[in-house]
């Protein structure tokens, strides 16, 4: 998800991160994560975001056995 918008490939996440970048220079891209999530993925998200221009950004991550 980007805000409340459902993502369903890379090049979607990469031209959406693309536009709020362009949009918004100082944004910060917030990664939330669990232990469901291989650490390639979140790799792989933080390289698309770097790629379009984006510096800033942060890690939330959850405990695997707490609750959403």
């Amino acid at each position: 998800y980007v805000d409340s918008i459902e993502i369903f490939s890379i090049d979607e996440l990469t031209r959406i991160l693309s536009e709020k970048i362009t949009e918004k220079p100082d944004s910060m891209l917030l990664v939330r994560t669990d232990a469901r999530i291989e650490t390639g993925r979140l790799v792989e998200v933080l390289g698309i975001a770097s790629s379009v221009g984006i510096t800033n950004f942060g890690i939330q991550a959850r405990p695997a056995d707490e609750k959403p």
